[in-house]
């Protein structure tokens, strides 16, 4: 029997299409930017800048745990949900904070292996369009 990665009470990782799923580790949340329009001319007495309308988030590193048994997705555009762990002293059933949003893995490394049923990995995935943050939410 492989050893189940996915702690009930941590962060996780998961691929709808290929249904790869990890433990996340570590990680760090895409960052948002969006382009900064100058808007200074001849007659400016100062520089003047504007909000772009283009968003982008980039993308965002981060060290799992997995199945090695199973085939990370590297280079599949899919949906990417991200669920966090429920706020401590949350009703029994209570799911965490997700984040949704369609990307890849570009960058796939694999690292230490604790033993031979889990394996530690650092991806890079890339995030394609906007981000959806869904709140925390009481279970039944």
């Amino acid at each position: 029997m492989p050893y189940d990665h996915l702690n009930g009470n941590g962060s996780t990782i998961a691929f709808a299409d290929t249904g790869f799923t990890a433990e996340i580790k570590r990680f760090n949340e895409p960052a948002e930017s969006i382009e900064v329009l100058d808007k200074t001319h001849l007659g400016s007495d100062f520089t003047t800048r504007r909000p772009g309308v283009v968003h982008d988030f980039g993308e965002m590193s981060m060290t799992i745990n997995y199945d090695p048994d199973t085939t990370p997705p590297v280079g599949l555009m899919e949906e990417v949900t991200i669920t966090y762990r429920p706020p401590p002293g949350s009703a029994p059933g209570t799911v965490g904070a997700k984040r949704k949003f369609d990307g890849f893995i570009s960058s796939f490394e694999p690292g230490e292996a604790s033993n031979d049923t889990i394996g530690e990995a650092t991806i890079t995935v890339q995030v394609d369009g906007d981000v959806q943050r869904i709140d925390s939410a009481a279970g039944p």
